[in-house]
């Protein structure tokens, strides 16, 4: 009964208590119609049959059809050969479990057992029974999954947590930056303390809080996406779920690069030169995040700044010369985060690219493989 009650968004569904209602009254209606004996079973197949998901409830179908005539195959030869007995019913079970288990059909053997009981309690054997628990056993079944060719899409949802996501990710990468640069944070007028360390303990604190609320954003839209995806029988509706898990990557990612620069405590300032051109590039990725996009541009400025940090002098000190590896250490993290979004792309489909990416916002040369700024 999981498949009637899980609910694909994680909160009660109106349509799906509709579906379930409509889906039980009609098959019991058809099944009267038929003039079929035990109709009200029906409604115990058509519960059964409403799964979470558009692919999950034909899967149950077709594993519930199979275990059908299963139970046909044994139940038939053992109750006429034992005539309809206890032991009868006993055998039956004992051998149907482990065909459903060997089979991998388990999904049916509640629905298949209360069908042969049908047959069982009948004591006898005609072709009229077995045509009625088939009938049953279709209706239930073709209702509910009649009923859930309709499950909402939930793309404008969808549309809504992406967006939530790069603003929330623009203000992250926002915040190294100015930390790089050793300037107020968005927000912030005064960046007095910026000596006593105040602007670590305010960066470490902002950071840790904005990537908390992105991880748990993102696993709640990846499951939105997944749902999605399991509702479409069209292989681009996977789009969104690979976005998702392509920006909660990126988000572990933000997450060690945090790391990496709350080493730089008060101790480590004034930054070397390279903080402040660093800083400026987490600004440009900020301004720059977005979702129809590649990010070779930025890959390749980003390989402009670690040539630049190799040519340049060796560190006065021993302050400078561990607050360059961490920035070295944060342009690693970084390059790492645009190859992410980079490799997503390349595993678009042309038509993924041709569906998704068809709007306004889109930028002119944006396919796949052409060189933008933009992750």
């Amino acid at each position: 009964m999981d498949g009637v009650f899980g609910l694909a968004f994680g909160r009660p569904s109106v349509s799906k208590a509709v579906k379930i209602a409509l889906g039980c009254s009609l098959a019991v209606l058809l099944a009267r119609l038929l003039e079929l004996s035990s109709a009200t079973a029906v409604v115990t197949i058509t519960l059964l049959s409403v799964q979470r998901t558009k692919k999950d409830t034909l899967r149950a179908a077709l594993r519930r059809s199979l275990a059908f005539f299963a139970s046909l195959a044994l139940a038939l030869p053992l109750f006429s050969l034992l005539r309809f007995s206890v032991p009868a019913l006993g055998l039956f079970l004992l051998l149907f479990v482990p065909v459903c288990q060997w089979l991998d059909i388990e999904e049916g053997l509640a629905m298949s057992t209360v069908l042969m009981l049908h047959v069982w309690n009948a004591g006898e054997v005609t072709p009229a029974l077995i045509l009625n628990e088939t009938a049953l056993m279709a209706i239930g079944i073709l209702m509910g999954v009649v009923m859930n060719l309709y499950i909402p899409r939930r793309i404008r949802a969808i549309r809504e947590d992406q967006r939530i996501t790069e603003e929330r990710m623009r203000a992250i990468l926002r915040d190294m930056g100015a930390f790089l640069r050793q300037e107020p944070f968005d927000g912030q007028t005064d960046p007095a303390g910026e000596e006593r360390g105040g602007g670590a303990v305010l960066f470490s604190t902002r950071t840790g809080a904005g990537i908390a609320a992105l991880r748990d954003h993102l696993e709640e839209a990846c499951r939105r996406a997944l749902a999605l995806a399991d509702n479409s029988f069209h292989p681009d509706m996977r789009y969104f779920r690979q976005y998702m898990e392509m920006r909660l990557q990126q988000c572990r990612v933000l997450s060690r690069l945090a790391g990496s620069l709350q080493r730089l405590g008060p101790e480590s300032r004034p930054f070397p030169w390279q903080a402040d051109e660093i800083g400026i590039f987490f600004e440009e990725v900020a301004a720059s995040l977005h979702e129809y996009n590649n990010a070779l541009e930025l890959l390749e400025r980003l390989e402009e700044h670690r040539h630049r940090f190799k040519l340049s002098e060796l560190p006065a000190s021993r302050r400078e010369f561990e607050t360059r590896a961490v920035l070295y250490e944060a342009a690693d993290s970084l390059q790492h985060l645009l190859e992410l979004k980079r490799d997503f792309v390349r595993a678009l489909t042309p038509s993924q690219i041709e569906t998704f990416w068809a709007c306004p916002m889109r930028p002119r040369g944006g396919k796949r493989g052409t060189k933008t700024g933009r992750i």
